[in-house]
C-alpha cells in the first residue's frame, strides 16, 4: 500500500547531501556529483590512515581528497583535525577545512547528560557490580582496538594499581573487543589485573556507566573530536588523554581534565594518581569539565549551527 502511494524515485532527489565516515563519505561523494546534486558535503570525524603506513596510507588518503574534490563543502569536527588535514594535503581549495562553532558533530544533550537526572542509574550500576563509596572507579569507554589505546589503558591501569596500593581502585572497560586476540594475548600475561576490571562490550546506555566513573581515560592514538569526552564531561566526569588532533579540542588542558605527551604511559598514570590523590582537584575539575561543555558544546548551539547552514548557507 505504502509503495503504491509513494512518489516516484525523481521525487525525492534531495537538494542537500550530507554524508559522514570515510566509505559512506565516498560513495555518496561520487553518487552525489553524478546526479548533480546542487550541494554536497560530508564531515570527516577522524582519519583511518592517520596510524596506518605504507600503500594503505596513501591509498586511504587518496580517498579523503576525492571525497574533498566531489563535494562543495567539507567540514570537520574539530579545528586540530581541520589542520592536521591540511598538513597532508587536504584541504577545501587549499583552505583550511571549517567546522562548526568549536567542534563536535553533534554536541551534547545537557539535560541528559546531567549527574542529577542520573543518580538512580547509577546507584543501579554501582550495586549491580558491587562497588562501594570508597572505591575510585576508572572508566574507558570505546573500541577496543590498537588504535584506541586499548593495550595503553591496561598498561596504565596496571601501573595506577602498583602505585596506589593502598586504594580500591576499578576500571570499566568498555567497548566491543576490535584487538584481533592482541587484548587476550595481554591477559593471558597479566592475568591478575582482570580481578579489578569490569568489563564489557558494547553498551547502548554509555552515560549510564558514565555517571558511575570518577575519572574518564583516552589513551586513544588517533581520533576526530573525541566525543566520548564530551559526554564525560557534561556529567561532571574529567579525562585524561593522550594529546593528540581531536582531543585538544575536547579537553582543556589542566581545565575540564589533562592532557598528556601522546604514548607517555608513564605521564598517564601519574596524572591519574594526582586525581585520585587529590580529590580537592579532581572535583574542580569536575565543575569546571561540566562548566567547559555548557559554555561550548551545547547540542542545541551545534544544530542550529548546522541548521543554519543548511537553510542561508553560513
Amino acid at each position: 500500500k505504502y509503495r503504491e502511494s509513494a512518489p516516484s524515485s525523481c521525487e525525492y532527489k534531495p537538494k542537500v547531501v550530507h554524508s559522514l565516515m570515510t566509505k559512506a563519505g565516498l560513495y555518496t561523494a561520487i553518487l552525489a556529483f553524478l546526479l548533480r546534486v546542487e550541494v554536497r558535503c560530508h564531515t570527516f570525524t577522524g582519519q583511518i590512515w592517520a596510524t596506518k603506513t605504507g600503500l594503505i596510507r596513501f591509498l586511504l588518503k587518496q580517498v579523503d581528497k576525492i571525497i574533498c574534490y566531489l563535494n562543495t563543502n567539507c567540514f570537520t569536527d574539530s579545528n586540530s583535525q581541520s589542520e592536521f588535514l591540511l598538513t597532508h594535503g587536504i584541504s577545501m581549495k587549499g583552505e583550511l577545512i571549517p567546522y562548526f562553532l568549536n567542534g563536535s558533530i553533534s554536541g551534547v544533550d545537557i539535560e541528559k547528560f546531567k549527574f542529577d537526572n542520573l543518580i538512580i542509574e547509577r546507584n543501579q550500576i554501582l550495586e549491580k557490580y558491587n562497588i562501594g563509596p570508597n572505591q575510585f572507579v576508572l572508566g574507558y569507554i570505546a573500541r577496543k582496538s590498537i588504535d584506541k589505546g586499548c593495550i595503553d589503558m591496561l598498561k596504565i591501569f596496571s601501573k595506577v594499581l602498583t602505585k596506589l596500593v593502598d586504594k580500591e581502585i576499578k576500571l570499566f572497560f568498555i567497548g566491543p573487543d576490535e584487538s584481533n586476540g592482541v587484548l587476550t594475548d595481554f591477559y593471558k600475561s597479566n592475568p591478575e589485573i582482570r580481578e579489578n576490571i569490569i568489563e564489557l562490550g558494547f553498551v547502548s546506555n554509555h552515560y549510564h556507566y558514565l555517571s558511575a566513573c570518577n575519572l574518564m581515560c583516552l589513551p586513544s592514538h588517533r581520533e576526530g573530536f573525541g566525543s566520548i569526552v564530551i559526554d564525560a564531561a557534561a556529567i561532571g566526569v574529567p579525562t585524561v588523554g593522550y594529546s593528540i588532533p581531536g582531543l585538544i579540542d575536547s579537553i582543556s588542558d589542566n581545565y575540564s581534565g589533562i592532557l598528556v605527551p601522546f604514548g607517555n604511559v608513564d605521564s598517564f598514570v601519574n596524572e591519574i594518581v594526582e586525581l585520585i590523590s587529590n580529590t580537592a582537584k579532581l572535583e574542580e575539575m569536575s565543575i569546571n569539565s561540566r562548566k567547559y561543555v555548557e559554555d561550548k558544546f551545547d547540542a542545541n548551539m551545534v544544530n542550529q549551527s548546522i541548521f543554519d547552514f543548511y537553510t542561508h548557507g553560513k
